[in-house]
């Protein structure tokens, strides 16, 4: 005899999230209809049953391999950044290392803290997880995917995304400060000028770990020092950046014969 949906879907919520049940969504049409329920997916039951969660929303774009590799520490939990925070204050906060904090937020250097208005802190203690309740997103900052934490009052249970406040409006001059922040912050990362810096930034459309990867590529394609070249007084020259196949030239007066 046939058993009941929702009987066999409890049993197949019993299997580990990752390539068990990916396995198990091959056996029959009726299995995977079940396990991949457009508004019910099995994974979601089943993931938060491993970690004894409320609920779960969001989705990994990778969903076997990611929830294959989840444990504890990808569980993270969303502080507000305060006025004079600092890298090392989170740190100590937190009872983490330097690094850790580092890590878990994506920065590149102490001033990139300056263009958050959130830091994360990743879940130590299994049972802090206890009938919490988590969304799975990507973290635009830290540029990696992470199940947040949520409260009870944040999580709606509305589609795939739990409810934001909306962005205060932007502000001229914090946006200017932040803007020479960043440029100065990739700057140093990359050894470069500060303009070679907002360059690759503006490239990236803002996205300063986006235009730290574009520098990185350009540079294992064309690792040639910067280079400055002219001729006689007003004449043609070159000026080189050394930044590959964006190379800033500038030319002064007609190119050499």
């Amino acid at each position: 005899m046939d058993l009941p949906d929702d009987v066999l879907r409890k049993l197949l919520g019993y299997l580990p999230t990752g390539s068990l049940l990916t396995t198990a969504s091959a056996v029959c049409s009726r299995w995977r209809r079940i396990i991949h329920h457009p508004s019910k997916p099995l994974w979601r039951d089943s993931f938060a049953q491993t970690f004894g969660l409320s609920s779960v929303s969001g989705a990994p774009k990778a969903l076997t391999q990611w929830c294959a590799r989840a444990t504890v520490g990808t569980f993270v939990v969303a502080h507000p950044l305060e006025r004079g925070d600092t890298v090392a204050s989170i740190a100590v906060r937190h009872s983490m290392s330097l690094g850790e904090v580092k890590r878990a937020n994506g920065l590149l250097s102490e001033h990139a803290l300056n263009l958050r208005t959130s830091y994360l802190v990743p879940v130590r203690d299994a049972s802090k997880l206890a009938g919490a309740n988590a969304h799975i997103h990507l973290d635009s900052a830290s540029n990696r995917e992470v199940a947040q934490m949520l409260s009870n009052d944040a999580f709606q249970g509305r589609g795939d995304e739990p409810t934001r406040r909306a962005p205060a409006p932007a502000d001229p001059v914090r946006a200017a400060n932040l803007s020479v922040v960043m440029a100065e912050s990739l700057a140093k990362s990359i050894g470069q000028d500060v303009e070679t810096a907002r360059f690759y930034i503006q490239q990236a459309g803002g996205d300063i770990r986006r235009a730290h990867r574009a520098f990185m590529s350009d540079k294992e394609w064309d690792p040639a020092p910067e280079t400055v070249s002219r001729t006689g007084n007003g004449g043609g020259g070159v000026v080189s950046a050394g930044i590959g196949v964006r190379q800033a030239r500038l030319s002064y007066g007609p190119p050499i014969r």
